[in-house]
């Protein structure tokens, strides 16, 4: 079920990144996983590319599921 509602979110999530670049002024803090299963350093670099005030705090061992 997750997967489906996923693609059926998909002119929404365009929209929430169509206005990404609004936010990227502000200060930011990039919480991220090394061990993520779905999403790696290109993914982290483009949130870090996206908010140039920022911190990222790295979870060494933590998964996609950082909780």
């Amino acid at each position: 079920m997750f997967p489906r509602e996923i693609l059926a979110s998909r002119p929404f999530l365009a929209a929430v990144e169509r206005e990404l670049p609004k936010l990227g002024r502000r200060p930011a803090l990039i919480v991220w996983p090394t061990k993520d299963i779905a999403f790696r350093d290109p993914e982290r670099r483009r949130w870090e590319e996206i908010f140039p005030d920022h911190t990222t705090a790295t979870l060494t061992g933590a998964g996609h599921y950082i909780q």
